[in-house]
């Protein structure tokens, strides 16, 4: 089988049919659509089961009670048949040749653990809605293939990052990582999707087939007080001795410079961290004094061209002054 996409629902029934419309839509025919209803209170289950009827590639598991969304993936990624794998909720939205051109790219381009594409937010609020387009690479202009290691360059210039919802994976890479983590709830996904594209590298596609919905709903809306003690537990996990070497490869990449600023006085106080501390400052200073240098030549070469330019004036008027004299 080429593709398995693992979608979990609670209480989304208002966008299910549209939503999985468009999914099997843009699926191939040898793929798998699995579902996991988490004990909806909504008309969900009723939804999907007469959709299920109409294509056989949807396979649905209904949970009597609430287990979480990290529970249901878990268990699609370990009965997934698939030899590439995309994870979707129930609430955004993707274009019909999302699938297809991204596995056009994986029969192009094989043996890369990512292909993405970029993707728009789509924020609602009391006045309607909106489309915020966000580029991964605003200067990519065609399909970029990125080996793993230039990924963390790429990082820490760019700012490049992995989102889940515009990518597929391989499936048994994926599988490396063993799980998505319980604890570390809406960044359960950070450290496998960029932990993918270091480990193998990315294909990307400069388009927009995807969108995020944001209406102040989502898993991953929570406090500050709540956002700190998951970062914190991504840090925790990294440092396990059995993740030395993805430690390593984060390290590089800057990804986690987000954690560490929002969380300083913590890892200034411990020494474990203290490394990684010296390493984002001795990078960030390095980086600071190439724009710095950048910004310095670019000043001299204008002040050049200026200078010539005056000069240039100041010969044209002593001979245009000779020629009158004569």
């Amino acid at each position: 089988m080429l593709l398995t996409v693992c979608l979990s629902n609670y209480n989304h029934c208002a966008y299910l049919e549209k939503r999985i419309s468009t999914l099997l839509a843009g699926m191939p025919t040898n793929s798998e659509l699995l579902i996991t209803d988490d004990g909806s209170t909504d008309n969900s289950v009723s939804v999907l089961k007469a959709l299920a009827q109409k294509d056989a590639r949807i396979d649905i598991r209904i949970n009597p009670e609430n287990r979480g969304v990290i529970s249901n993936v878990n268990e699609m990624l370990a009965r997934a048949q698939g030899k590439y794998i995309s994870f979707v909720a129930a609430d955004d939205m993707h274009e019909p040749e999302f699938y297809k051109k991204l596995l056009n790219l994986t029969e192009k381009h094989p043996g890369y653990g990512v292909y993405c594409s970029d993707f728009a937010m789509y924020k609602t609020d009391t006045t309607g809605g909106r489309y915020v387009y966000q580029s991964l690479l605003p200067n990519a202009k065609e399909v970029q293939l990125i080996p793993a290691k230039l990924v963390p360059k790429l990082c820490r210039e760019q700012a490049f990052w992995i989102p889940g919802h515009a990518s597929i994976f391989e499936t048994e890479l994926v599988r490396e990582f063993t799980r998505f983590e319980q604890k570390l709830e809406h960044h359960c996904d950070f450290l496998i999707n960029n932990g993918c594209a270091l480990k193998r590298g990315v294909v990307f596609l400069p388009e927009y087939l995807s969108a995020w919905r944001l209406d102040g709903t989502n898993y991953s809306d929570q406090d500050k007080a709540s956002q700190k003690k998951v970062e914190l537990s991504v840090m925790q996990l990294l440092y396990l001795h059995e993740n030395t070497h993805l430690l390593t490869l984060f390290r590089r990449s800057h990804l986690l410079r987000g954690f560490i600023k929002s969380n300083l006085p913590h890892f200034c106080a411990r020494p474990k961290y203290w490394s990684l501390l010296f390493h984002l400052l001795t990078r960030s200073f390095i980086n600071r004094s190439k724009i710095f240098l950048k910004k310095l030549t670019r000043n001299k070469t204008w002040k050049q061209k200026k200078n010539n330019k005056a000069g240039h004036a100041i010969l044209k008027e002593q001979k245009s002054s000779l020629n009158l004299t004569k």
